[in-house]
């Protein structure tokens, strides 16, 4: 179909950001071309089937003298999937007050409006102050105290005060908070896949992150523990960071989550899974704890699927600490539709094997540890032979050599 991009991408709008779309196509501000407004004009009113019989070329033509042929109709798509393009980077830039406020700031510093930009200053601060005290606030308090200390004013304005050093402070300590999340990807990167990387001065970005240590700061408080977490040497020394991330989250649990929560939560996932298959059963308890956490807060789900990984693993590590076989059932239930297919019938399989195994039904766990194996998954087929052989031995153990 001519048109099949174009109505593609405006599909995946939902009713009111498509509406919002109409309205900056319709707005003289943002200079979309004539063809392309008239164009969007016909098109609009089929949104959200766009019944293709009604997108042929020689129907759009007669209903639009000033689009004659399919080049000119093709031509006025691509304007208007151009103008898409800015209408979504405008929509994410609006979602997020502390950036619109910032860039209002810095227009009024440019235009020299004192009164307004002093004004907007002392919001800007306020609005900081109130936001959550994640990443993107550190990085946001460098990009402020770059404004202030920054332009025409500030140059005329020599003083001794008026020096450049909390610029470098901010952008320091924006770029400890960073350094340390990715060191925390990488260090459990190494811990999964084996992968390198040469030493980092830790030393010098905790001393950096050291005032924001604390639960006031919970995006810099919960990855200095993780960080601590997954690199003592010790199962015990480990548990101890674990746990202070624990209760830090539990004080959350009933509320909506903090974007610092949800980033960290795989990192405590992970090292329950880490210590698990050293042969530390007891944080399977903790893996069920988390992922019940995710579920109550509707975040096990990514883009309505689930990773096969994931769905093995929590069937797994439920078995493992005696969660009731009902929960196992249930969570099978749920969350099978949303595996992706072609991983579809073998996870089920494998975890029908485990459920079954639970409730005691040795014979009927085997059938289904037989039917899960994934053609060249070695590692996995090893596992899963390893319980089909299990459920055979304890269906009839006179049976087993």
């Amino acid at each position: 179909m001519l048109l099949s991009k174009l109505t593609t991408t405006l599909q995946s709008l939902n009713s009111d950001a498509f509406i919002r779309f109409s309205e900056y196509m319709q707005s003289d501000y943002f200079h979309a071309p004539k063809a392309a407004k008239i164009l969007f004009d016909y098109i609009a009113p089929l949104y959200p089937e766009f019944e293709e019989s009604l997108l042929q070329s020689e129907i759009i033509a007669r209903a639009n003298k000033e689009l004659p042929t399919a080049n000119k109709q093709a031509k006025a798509g691509s304007a208007i999937l151009e103008a898409f393009d800015f209408f979504i980077a405008l929509e994410k830039w609006k979602k997020n007050p502390v950036d619109v406020a910032l860039c209002r700031l810095q227009a009024l510093k440019d235009l020299k409006l004192k009164k307004q930009y002093e004004a907007e200053l002392e919001y800007a601060e306020r609005l900081l102050d109130k936001e959550e005290k994640n990443l993107d606030n550190f990085y946001y308090r460098h990009q402020l105290t770059e404004i202030i200390f920054n332009g025409f004013d500030a140059k005329l304005n020599r003083t001794k005060e008026n020096d450049l050093f909390p610029v470098i402070k901010t952008l320091d300590e924006f770029y400890a908070v960073k350094k340390l999340r990715y060191l925390c990807e990488i260090v459990v990167r190494k811990q999964v896949l084996g992968i390198s990387f040469p030493e980092q001065e830790i030393d010098a970005l905790l001393k950096m992150a050291e005032p924001f240590n604390n639960p006031h700061f919970p995006y810099v408080y919960l990855f200095v523990n993780v960080y601590q977490m997954h690199t003592s040497a010790t199962f015990e020394q480990s548990r101890y960071y674990h746990q202070l991330i624990k209760r830090f989250v539990s004080k959350h649990e009933s509320e909506p989550l903090p974007e610092s929560i949800k980033e960290c939560m795989a990192y405590s996932i992970n090292w329950c899974i880490y210590w698990f298959n050293k042969g530390y059963e007891e944080t399977s308890a903790e893996y069920i704890w988390w992922t019940e956490l995710k579920i109550k807060h509707t975040l096990l789900l990514a883009h309505d699927l689930i990773l096969p990984i994931a769905f093995q693993n929590i069937v797994v590590q439920a078995f493992s600490c005696g969660k009731d076989p009902k929960w196992i059932r249930q969570f099978i239930d749920a969350y099978s539709p949303h595996l992706p297919a072609e991983h579809r019938k073998n996870d089920i399989s494998y975890a029908n094997g485990f459920y079954y195994y639970a409730i005691k039904d040795y014979k009927e766990a085997g059938r289904h540890f037989n039917n899960a194996e994934i053609k060249d998954d070695k590692i996995f087929n090893a596992v899963n032979r390893r319980w089909k052989w299990m459920s055979d031995y304890e269906d009839n153990p006179k049976d087993i050599v």
